[in-house]
């Protein structure tokens, strides 16, 4: 067996509401981009060219069907050795897997760790949204991927010390998806659509030498804020008396084990058939 681990994503594609011409001036009202934005994306993803610092980086989609793309994406390294009693130069090309749930009521991503390849699943993140962004601002479209992290961990962090939180912070993605934005009350989605603001950050800050009150899966207003955040709508920041260290959901995320009978890259349709429908099962879970 080949074990796997995977970090979750959500991912967002917000329109822009001040609409600009495309490239070949052709103006869409916003609503006609939001209807359309998940065929933006996918366009996307099967054109484009990925870059990292030294260039572009090899990659390849291995299955798209129903809205899911699995790719894979490298990052090549030099590497030497010995044959013949010479040392010789060569070049390995270690990748991470990444699954996409690009229907639109899921907007999910599941990220293999892989750091023979990149760092953590967060650079792998940087990577897909700075060359995305750039093709997608062609269709008004902004993407936004954030981690899902276990809501029942930022209670236990916060549960533990409820008494000495000086501060939290949500760093809200505007919201997109009906099947989450549910979360947050009616009067924040209004105010953050009307603004047209993609990232709105709440703060709430206790007075000197005191700490907030009431941080508690009972109140329903937090409660609704941490769901959100925690099913991908964004990273929440928490600080404690006596405390400099500050807690970040997004150092949290999601991770699960997936094993398969052959290595992935040499799956045949139907182990990479199972394999996609074992991931994207998990994915819905959140």
């Amino acid at each position: 067996m080949y074990p796997y681990k995977f970090e979750y994503y959500r991912f967002q594609l917000v329109p822009k509401k001040v609409v600009q011409l495309s490239i070949d001036n052709v103006a869409y009202t916003y609503d006609e981009i939001k209807a359309k934005k998940n065929e933006y994306f996918s366009e996307v993803l099967t054109k484009t060219t990925f870059k990292g610092k030294k260039g572009n980086l090899p990659y390849r989609i291995v299955y798209e069907k129903n809205n899911i793309f699995v790719l894979f994406l490298s990052n090549p390294k030099p590497y030497s050795y010995i044959h013949d009693f010479q040392k010789q130069q060569g070049t390995t090309e270690p990748f991470s897997i990444i699954v996409i749930d690009n229907n639109p009521e899921n907007q999910l991503m599941a990220i293999s760790r892989n750091t023979e390849a990149f760092s953590d699943t967060k650079t792998v993140v940087k990577i897909l949204s700075q060359t995305i962004n750039k093709h997608l601002d062609h269709y008004n479209v902004v993407l936004h991927i954030e981690p899902i992290f276990q809501k029942e961990e930022f209670w236990k962090i916060v549960g533990g010390k409820k008494e000495e939180i000086s501060m939290i912070r949500f760093e809200l993605i505007k919201p997109n998806l009906t099947n989450i934005s549910g979360c947050l009350k009616d009067e924040l989605k209004r105010v953050i659509d009307t603004t047209n603001s993609h990232k709105t950050v709440v703060e709430f800050n206790a007075p000197a030498r005191a700490a907030l009150e009431d941080i508690t899966p009972s109140n329903n207003d937090i409660n609704g804020l941490v769901d959100y955040s925690a099913n991908g709508g964004g990273n929440i920041g928490v600080k404690f008396k006596h405390d400099r260290k500050k807690y970040q959901t997004a150092e949290s995320i999601k991770v699960e084990l997936e094993t398969t009978e052959v290595e992935i890259q040499n799956a045949n349709p139907a182990q990479l058939d199972a394999f996609v429908d074992s991931i994207c099962s998990k994915l819905k879970r959140r």
